[in-house]
């Protein structure tokens, strides 16, 4: 499965139920990334991506096949009990401190289960500076 998500600083994805921010450089971004591929979304992401003309699926996490190629948006689903299926990561990083109560739920920094494979900084509309990274399970 291959994940995508965009965080804060300290890994906060939603303050008080509210996505702790969006740019829609990051937006253009994910519909490149994608290209023709379907991108698997739930309700609360939906409205995101209705003018970038990308196949949009709605599902959950658990609906998910395990050997998914297609890509999953995540904003308020913790990973965490998922992290086995995954095997690949698109984070996107504000590279700012946000407030946040809801947070991403894996450990990134774990070199023995997670690679960057590859990085990418742009600006954004409203973000002088975005980091897209790319993180890639590690084989065993």
């Amino acid at each position: 499965m291959k994940i995508i998500v965009c965080v804060g600083n300290h890994g906060g994805l939603l303050f008080n139920h509210r996505r702790v921010s969006m740019d829609c450089a990051i937006l253009h971004d994910v519909a490149e990334l994608v290209k023709k591929q379907p991108l698997i979304v739930n309700r609360y992401s939906y409205e995101l991506f209705l003018r970038y003309h990308i196949a949009l699926n709605y599902k959950v996490v658990a609906q998910l096949p395990i050997n998914s190629e297609y890509y999953q948006f995540i904003e308020n689903v913790h990973l965490q009990d998922y992290e086995q299926t995954i095997n690949q990561i698109v984070v996107y990083c504000f590279n700012r401190s946000y407030p946040s109560d809801f947070k991403l739920d894996l450990a990134l920094d774990n070199e023995h289960q997670w690679k960057i494979v590859a990085k990418k900084e742009f600006k954004g509309h409203s973000h002088d500076k975005i980091t897209r990274y790319i993180y890639e399970r590690v084989s065993i």
